[in-house]
């Protein structure tokens, strides 16, 4: 470097010198009062020549720890002492570079003040700070992003985000408006979203007809899907997934397969999961077998017969009908159920209850007795307990 100062004083210029280029061309600080700040810039030189040169600071209290550079990219580290200085004092200079690609000037302006953010995770000097604040407490990081005093972080280099901001700062979804801005200043990856199942395929619908999309995200930041499907035999439970669907990194969006809307053979459908930045499509195949569809009515019809016993019992018992709409009522709903499942021993014991509450004792222990075994010997709980409850009404 000392060659390149005694060639200019000489009056040797380099004559095929090119340009150097910075991050910042101004560096403009709010330091607080007593604070010892440390920050960098980069000097960018021609990649097709060497580049060297020295740097020094106008200013007693702007320090350069590196006086010399060399490469065609090099990071200059600075330090600044507000020691001495008091809260609305500002302190201005610049950086003279001399160098074998010419002469710069990098003037700094730093105003002393208590401007830090105070937040959850203390305080917050810089983009750093914040991105750090938003990846532990996003909500937080919401909130100080639509503040007046969110300014008092965008100094220096980070001034450039400035009209990115104030673009961002109308907008209707704040968190989008958040999750696009850590975008555009480098800090995040656009959340990615994976679907574990991207072909459904449903041969049965015997059981319920509820299914569940398992959606997995991989990243951080505001997680919004917008849900739609182009067919009408699928119903979604829901329209959007937010953060709060998610447990972990894992959400289910559940849909229905409404069967009176399916025709024979094969129903195709297609979800769509879309955002800003994914756009995640689903295909859904329903098989609508004729068999099928039959026991499936089978297993609706005993559905809601079994919630008419439950009402027409509830009614009874809470003395809206009397005791002979209720047997009469019951009595049919039991009578269809048997036909449905003859062997079903459930259906059975409702029958017994009900040749009880007629006082027909005979019958019911007869059948109690004809099931006694089948009912001894298996695991079901209910149906057990259920049994010896009948016996204790005809004993």
């Amino acid at each position: 470097m000392q060659s390149v100062v005694e060639n200019i004083l000489n009056g040797n210029f380099n004559t095929d010198r090119q340009s150097l280029n910075f991050s910042t061309p101004v560096i403009e600080l709010s330091v607080n009062e007593g604070q010892t700040y440390e920050g960098s810039f980069t000097i960018y030189g021609p990649k097709d020549a060497f580049t060297e040169g020295s740097i020094s600071s106008t200013g007693l209290r702007m320090r350069c720890p590196v006086e010399n550079f060399s490469g065609c990219e090099c990071d200059i580290p600075y330090v600044f002492d507000s020691i001495g200085l008091n809260e609305g004092d500002t302190f201005r200079g610049e950086f003279r570079i001399i160098s074998n690609q010419g002469e710069y000037m990098i003037p700094y302006d730093i105003r002393i003040g208590n401007e830090n953010l105070d937040t959850s995770m203390g305080d917050i000097k810089n983009l750093f700070h914040f991105t750090n604040l938003a990846r532990s407490n996003w909500n937080e990081a919401v909130e100080l992003f639509f503040s007046e005093d969110f300014k008092t972080v965008l100094l220096g280099s980070d001034k450039s985000y400035l009209n990115a901001y104030h673009a961002l700062n109308d907008a209707s979804n704040p968190h989008q408006a958040l999750e696009e801005f850590l975008l555009k200043i480098k800090k995040k990856q656009p959340v990615e979203f994976i679907i574990d199942e991207p072909v459904i395929r449903i041969d049965s619908l015997l059981g319920s007809s509820e299914k569940n999309v398992m959606i997995r995200r991989n990243g951080w930041g505001y997680s919004e899907l917008n849900a739609r499907c182009d067919a009408p035999f699928i119903y979604l439970f829901k329209d959007t997934l937010t953060d709060s669907d998610f447990t972990g990194n894992s959400a289910r969006l559940p849909f229905k397969v409404d069967p009176e809307r399916l025709h024979e053979g094969k129903n195709y459908a297609s979800l769509t999961l879309s955002n800003a930045y994914n756009n995640i499509k689903i295909d859904i195949c329903v098989n609508n077998h004729p068999v099928n569809r039959r026991i499936a009515d089978i297993s609706r019809g005993i559905k809601h017969r079994t919630i008419d016993l439950m009402n027409y019992y509830e009614a009874f018992r809470c003395r809206k009908i009397s005791a002979a709409t209720w047997m009469q009522e019951t009595g049919a709903i039991v009578e269809k159920l048997m036909e449905t499942d003859p062997d079903n021993v459930y259906y059975k014991l409702m029958n017994v209850q009900l040749l009880v509450t007629r006082e027909r004792y005979n019958e019911a222990r007869w059948i109690l007795e004809q099931n006694e075994d089948i009912i001894s010997s298996g695991d079901d709980t209910t149906l057990y307990c259920y049994y010896y409850y009948l016996t204790t009404l005809v004993s």
